[in-house]
Formats: structure tokens, sequence, C-alpha cells
């Protein structure tokens, strides 16, 4: 009796077991298929954009980078440009001064040389400007007349200390006068002595009496005038107010000024807190009116009378 088998070596195969080994075999088809071209074109179609879009952004990246590295390269070149000309330039400018050094110096070598053989050939006497009254050497007493333009022609300036000593009616002997150079603004005139005069009585000599023709004094500077201006106003003002002359200590030449050991005026120290500044230095008007004991209101008002002459 025959029995039905799957495997039996006589019998038919079963539909179902042959349907599950073709599609065994389908999948393992799919899997193992080859790598070919149109696979590639596929994979490279699907991810085209996205490569594209890389690629891009890489180009763009690397123009920028080499823009800047130009731009930073031509930055450096033009500097470089510019230092080389300025260095140029100034090398030029060095040799220009060298080489006018140069002849400067071959130029004074040159006068030195010439000097040097004028002054070993010349023959210079020895002699003096000084007034004596014997080849001894003994100082002659002399005049100095002058107050005239230190670049005025030594002919103008006798010719005008002549003219003086004409008008001035002064009993003088200018006629050895001179003037120690071509421009000066003053005269020397030596003094000779009298008949059986001594030196040293014509020294000492001071005529007194007769008509005076000349006074003259040293001027002082603006500045010091005011200043002594300055200081006699103060001391007219404590006279005036009431103030003992005799405890006033006044140096006119500085405007300091002192009553009672007190210093009420200056025109050479800073002004105190509440002093009265003035053009030529300052007073301390409270200080002044206590010092005295008399009226701030009348001090102030007579001050200001006062003040008004003041230069």
């Amino acid at each position: 009796m025959a029995t039905a088998s799957g495997n039996g070596g006589g019998g038919e195969p079963d539909p179902a077991v042959g349907g599950r080994k073709r599609q065994a075999l389908g999948d393992e088809d799919d899997s193992e298929r080859p790598l070919t071209l149109s696979t590639l074109l596929e994979a490279l179609k699907e991810n085209r954009e996205e490569i594209v879009a890389k690629v891009r952004t890489d180009m763009e990246g690397l123009n920028t980078r080499v823009s800047e590295v130009e731009q930073a390269m031509q930055v450096h070149v033009t500097h470089t440009t510019r230092l080389m000309q300025a260095m140029t330039d100034r090398h030029c400018a060095m040799e220009e001064s060298v080489k006018e050094v140069g002849e400067k110096q071959s130029s004074v070598l040159q006068r030195l040389e010439l000097l040097e053989g004028k002054f070993a050939k010349a023959d210079f006497p020895v002699s003096s400007t000084r007034t004596s009254d014997s080849e001894a050497g003994g100082q002659k007493p002399a005049l100095i007349i002058g107050g005239w333009d230190s670049d005025q022609h030594h002919e103008e300036t006798l010719r005008l200390m002549r003219k003086h000593m004409q008008d001035l009616k002064a009993d003088l002997d200018i006629s050895q006068a001179f003037v120690p150079g071509l421009r000066r603004g003053f005269t020397i005139v030596p003094l000779a002595k009298a008949p059986g005069e001594t030196e040293a009585d014509q020294r000492e000599q001071r005529p007194e009496g007769g008509h005076r023709y000349l006074f003259a004094t040293m001027s002082q500077s603006p500045e010091r005038r005011k200043r002594a201006q300055l200081a006699g106003k103060v001391k007219r003002l404590i006279i005036e107010e009431g103030g003992d002359p005799s405890r006033i200590e006044v140096e006119y030449g500085t405007a300091n000024l002192w009553y009672n050991s007190v210093k009420l005026a200056s025109g050479v120290t800073s002004a105190p807190s509440g002093a009265s500044v003035e053009k030529a230095g300052w007073v301390h008007l409270g200080n002044l009116t206590r010092q005295i004991g008399g009226s701030e209101d009348a001090v102030t008002t007579r001050w200001g009378d006062l003040r008004k002459a003041l230069m």
C-alpha cells in the first residue's frame, strides 16, 4: 500500500514547499544584486541638490579667503613701497646735508689757512686805549658823557657831545674827546690838570656855587615809579586820616609800607585776603583803619580820590 509523502521518491512535489523556496531565492537575488551605473546615477540624483549646495558654499568660502589674502598683500605691498620711498628720500637728504657740510668745512679750512698765513706775516704794534699821563701807564682821569643810541656813528656822537657842552657852557677841554669805537652812544673826555694841581686834587675837585645849567639823575623804570607813587599815596592817606608819621616805615622802590610794624601796602608781594588790588600793588584799607583808629568809610572814600592819580 502506497503512502503519500512530500519527499517520496516517486511522488509529486508539494506546491507550498516549492513556493517558499522561490521566495527565498528572490530575496537572495535582491540583496546580492551587483552595483551598476544606473544605481549610482539614482543615488547621485537623490543627493545632487545637497552636494551642489555644499560645493557652492565651499567655493564661496575659498573665494572670500583668496580675496582677503589679496587685499592684505596689496596693503602690505603699498606700505612697504611707501617706506622704501621715504627711506630713499631721507637717504638723498642726508647725502645732500653731508655734501653741504663737507663743502662748508672745506671753506672754513681754507679761510683758516689764509688767516694763519696772514697772521704769520703780520706785525701788530702793541698799544692801549687807556688814557695815561706817561709811558709808565698811570691812568688819567676822564669823563664819560653819553646817553645816545649805542648804534650811533662816532662822528655824530662827538658832534652832539660838543654841542651839549657848548649849550651847558661847561668849562671843560673837550679837544681830546674821543669815541672808543665806530658806533657808540658815549664819549670819553680826558681831563687835563691845571697848573700846580695834583692828581688827587683833580679827583677830589667838586665845583660849588655859580649858575647850574644841568641837573642829572638816574632814570627809574616805569614799574618802580608806579610803586613809589603807590607808597606815597598810602603814606598821604595815613597822615590825612590822623596817623602818626613817625610810625610809618616805607620803601618807595618796592611800595612796602608798614604802620606800627604792620604791613599795609606792597608792590612786590602777593595781596592778602581783603586787600584792595591796584595796578602797582595792593593796600589793605581794613588793617590801615584799625591801625590808625579811624572810620573805614572815611578811609575808603578818601582812598577812592587818591587812587585816581595812580599811574
